[in-house]
């Protein structure tokens, strides 16, 4: 019985496999980005979800992870876009509220650090 890690990695073997035997498999992408969020590599979870939407873009839950990711890697337009785009298509989606409430904030924080840091 491993912990959370070794149970993504775990999984990721088994995602992998289904992705070599059905290569559009949005699920199985989706789960390979939620395995690559959760070990740590949201670089490779951009990837994942983005494939994963584009195969089967109604599916929710790559649209709210997608907005994770693209926090985590401090691209916050991206996450604002793709927030925005959920609930475009699932209005009852409250995460992605928060989601442009982080990237807003973020935003807002480094506007500030650039005009302190120009007007000294």
């Amino acid at each position: 019985r491993g912990g959370a890690k070794d149970r993504w990695e775990n999984g990721r073997r088994h995602f992998q496999q289904s992705l070599r035997q059905l290569p559009s498999n949005a699920n199985s992408l989706y789960l390979m980005g939620m395995g690559a969020l959760e070990l740590g590599r949201p670089s490779d979870a951009v990837d994942y979800l983005n494939r994963s939407l584009l195969l089967d873009p109604d599916f929710r839950a790559p649209y709210v992870n997608l907005g994770v990711a693209y926090l985590r890697v401090r691209l916050f337009h991206k996450a604002i876009e793709i927030s925005e785009a959920c609930l475009d298509r699932h209005p009852a989606s409250p995460q992605c509220h928060y989601h442009i409430g982080v990237a807003c904030c973020q935003l807002s924080l480094a506007l500030e650090a650039r005009e302190a840091s120009g007007a000294q």
